[in-house]
């Protein structure tokens, strides 16, 4: 589950976004989910996260967007990838 970044946007400063976010993160633990704050873009906003149970978070102080790697399509990739599969 993810904390939208309307919610995540200056919770650090905001009792009502951060009650909010405590019981969302509740009902995560309760339905056995991950909850992912998105959008955090300050230190203040990743450290309100971390007493409130949240300790996840997409966001500019964990690293910048980056394009996703490209899979190794090639046979050998494929072999490799297929031999580890059944050899376990």
């Amino acid at each position: 589950m993810k904390l939208d970044i309307g919610l995540v946007r200056n919770i650090d400063s905001d009792p009502a976004r951060q009650a909010l976010a405590a019981g969302l993160c509740h009902y995560a633990v309760e339905t056995g989910n991950i909850l992912i704050a998105e959008g955090v873009e300050t230190p203040a906003e990743h450290q309100m996260l971390q007493p409130l149970g949240i300790p996840m978070g997409q966001g500019y102080p964990f690293g910048r967007p980056a394009p996703a790697a490209t899979p190794d399509t090639t046979p050998a990739a494929a072999t490799a990838a297929a031999t580890a599969a059944t050899s376990g």
